[in-house]
């Protein structure tokens, strides 16, 4: 039963000679919104359930959640494809701009739901859960009402993969991939001249196919609700367990397998409607027509010849699945029978309840962590302890470390995506911090500036600059909003609207604490329940212009201190009050870029004091900033050896009483 394809397609492949097309695409968590996607792939192999695809990708885009693989011909200059299901990432590998994924169509997850249904319904039940539909080799197939699990009993996975491994233990079930998200499942049947109904064979008419040398018989063992065993096939021969089956079911007719399931058919001519489990044409004992299923794996690799093909494979009927007699439980398959969690608090916990999930928690467990086993998706978090041996002691000894300590020691930035270019990042009231950032839309933008600057500290800029472009609304009110440092010489810039400043508000102080990247902020309005808008210290660098200093100020517009530096470097507002529009104390500073601005004062706000410098802090602006309006308070107050170079006189910053000095402060 070859896979249907768009009619256009289908003669195209059939007739070969066409220009193939490959796309990657990465999407975020709501399986819809496409965060990265490109044609430049280098390899990939599609093998039922998983994938694996190899592309280039300079922006090493890690806020995505899964990925799928588009496939198809050139016609006409329009690529015709068909687009795979999407893939949970198992692994994610970056060297010299390559980026490697794998993945699986189920994610590594605990899944739990009522076992005593039908296997129809566990089906579905737990493809809805992942974002997939079904389809069925045979939708009226009996197999699928039976049900799955006795009466009572719940259906557990540790890892939610497991679940095709049960399909094929308890009758014989199979499924793949059926693009667009939507899996494929199928009864194994018994083989012969007509095997199965309605299936093509992938190579009619060829008569050069090698046959099986042999063949192998198994016999099957079951037990009902009443634990009564039930057993059919080839008595004697080898017991496959099936488990719990109802009283009402029979058993699967497939009792035949082949000893060298690993024969390959390669260099097939590459075509989109062969999937797994339609017919191979075969020859039994060198005399009996037979189809029997096969095993389809898609590959593109530069290296092979032609380099996108169809490798084929008998399917393996019994592989990965489990013989011997039925346990005590009558759930199906000792692996899964319960155990007592009571004492279970340390490595292991109360959802490790069955044989089967006490082993996969031993598998898992550590013998000793491993920097190379984290992946772009799960680095280390900074509090994992990580054993190194410390040989500045007179007898080397082992100690744990923190992975923060292991950064800090080592200022290891490999882990640090490197700009080759300027990036641009964008903000949005209807953005979402799990998008990348890189795309103005909801589906790609972030919802907030802090995620934005967090990202941005993840960075080595090298010499080049980031922009977070902010669109117009209301955001992160009454917070702190603490600008980080990347790595590298670029310059951080957070911009608003810089035609109408007022469209978007911003209800957080910015701050910064410590020396590094520079820091422009333009084109928005600040607003605040408390505290200071700009605040620079400890060596920290903040520029500005086309601002609106908003109200709602407690104590500065502009705060500098020890050594923290803000430059004014174009027009700007003043509409609401404070007690400081600039205070300046040990050291800090505030001056000018170069240039000529004017300070439009709004509506007259009032200050105690527009300027306080204080405590060898220095304001340099010689009087080419001038000011345009009115407010009230003191014009200035310069203290404990602080200068203020204004340049324009005693009345040249606003307010209505007098500036003053004292203890050593100077103005002129």
């Amino acid at each position: 039963m070859p896979r249907t394809l768009n009619a256009t397609l289908l003669t195209a492949m059939n007739a070969g000679g066409f220009t193939p097309y490959f796309n990657v695409q990465l999407l975020a968590a709501n399986r819809a919104t496409v965060v990265f996607e490109t044609t430049e792939v280098t390899g990939f192999t599609l093998d039922g359930l998983t994938a694996k695809v190899s592309f280039h990708d300079d922006l090493y885009v890690n806020s995505y959640a899964t990925f799928r693989i588009q496939r198809g011909v050139m016609i006409n200059g329009v690529p015709k494809i068909i687009t795979s299901s999407q893939f949970y990432p198992t692994l994610d590998r970056y060297t010299k701009r390559i980026r490697s994924l794998e993945g699986h169509v189920f994610p590594i997850s605990f899944y739990s739901s009522t076992g005593d249904v039908s296997y129809g319904s566990i089906i579905a039940t737990i493809c809805a859960a992942y974002g997939l539909s079904v389809a069925y080799d045979d939708a009226g197939a009996d197999w699928l009402s039976y049900q799955f699990y006795p009466t009572g009993r719940t259906f557990t996975l540790n890892d939610a993969r497991q679940f095709f491994t049960i399909l094929r233990q308890k009758y014989l079930v199979f499924a793949t991939d059926n693009c667009n998200d939507q899996l494929f499942f199928f009864q194994a049947k018994a083989v012969g001249p007509a095997y199965p109904a309605g299936y093509a064979p992938v190579y009619p008419g060829l008569a050069a196919i090698p046959g099986l040398g042999s063949y192998k018989l198994k016999s099957f063992l079951s037990r009902d609700e009443l634990s009564t065993t039930h057993t059919s096939g080839d008595a004697g021969s080898p017991l496959h367990n099936l488990g719990f089956l109802p009283s009402t079911a029979v058993h699967p007719d497939c009792y035949w397998y082949t000893d060298s399931p690993d024969w390959f058919v390669t260099d097939i001519s590459p075509n989109l409607k062969y999937r797994d489990f339609d017919a191979l044409k075969v020859v039994f004992d060198n005399s009996v027509l037979a189809l029997w299923p096969a095993r389809m794996r898609e590959i593109f690799d530069k290296k092979l010849h032609p380099s996108w093909q169809w490798n084929c494979k008998y399917l393996d009927i019994f592989a990965n699945t489990e013989g011997g007699a039925i346990p005590g439980t009558i759930e199906a398959a000792a692996p899964y029978t319960p155990i007592n969690v009571t004492n279970f608090d340390k490595n292991l916990n109360s959802t490790v309840n069955n044989l089967q999930a006490l082993a996969d928690r031993v598998d898992e467990l550590d013998t000793g962590p491993s920097i190379a086993a984290s992946t772009a998706l799960n680095p280390p978090d900074d509090a994992d302890l990580f054993p190194v041996v410390d040989m500045s002691l007179m007898t080397p000894k082992v100690k744990n470390i923190t992975w923060l300590q292991i950064k800090t020691d080592l200022n290891d930035q490999s882990l640090r995506p490197t700009l080759s270019a300027d990036r641009h990042y964008h903000v949005r009231v209807d953005g979402n911090d799990a998008n990348t950032g890189l795309v103005d839309s909801a589906g790609g933008a972030f919802l907030t500036i802090q995620h934005a600057v967090d990202v941005v500290a993840g960075l080595d800029t090298a010499i080049y600059n980031v922009a977070i472009q902010v669109s117009d609304g209301t955001y992160n009110a009454n917070s702190i909003l603490y600008l980080k440092n990347p790595v590298g010489a670029g310059t951080v810039i957070i911009s608003g609207n810089l035609t109408t400043p007022d469209n978007v508000v911003i209800g957080s102080q910015f701050y910064k604490d410590v020396a590094g990247s520079i820091y422009i902020l333009q084109g928005f309005k600040i607003t605040l329940a408390t505290g200071q808008f700009i605040f620079a210290q400890n060596g920290a660098v903040i520029k500005f212009s086309k601002l609106n200093f908003g109200a709602g100020c407690t104590y500065a517009h502009l705060l500098a201190n020890n050594g923290g530096r803000i430059f004014i470097s174009g027009a700007y507002t003043i509409s609401g009050s404070a007690p400081y529009h600039m205070s300046l104390y040990a050291q800090g500073n505030i001056t000018m870029d170069y240039g000529t601005y004017v300070v439009t004062v709004s509506g007259t706000p009032g200050f105690s004091q527009f300027v306080a410098c204080s405590s060898g802090s220095t304001i340099f602006f010689w009087n080419v900033l001038s000011f345009s309006g009115a407010a009230t308070g003191q014009r200035f107050y310069v203290d404990m050896n602080g200068v203020v170079n204004a340049g324009g006189g005693a009345n040249y910053f606003p307010g209505n009483t007098a500036g003053a000095t004292a203890t050593g402060g100077q103005y002129a």
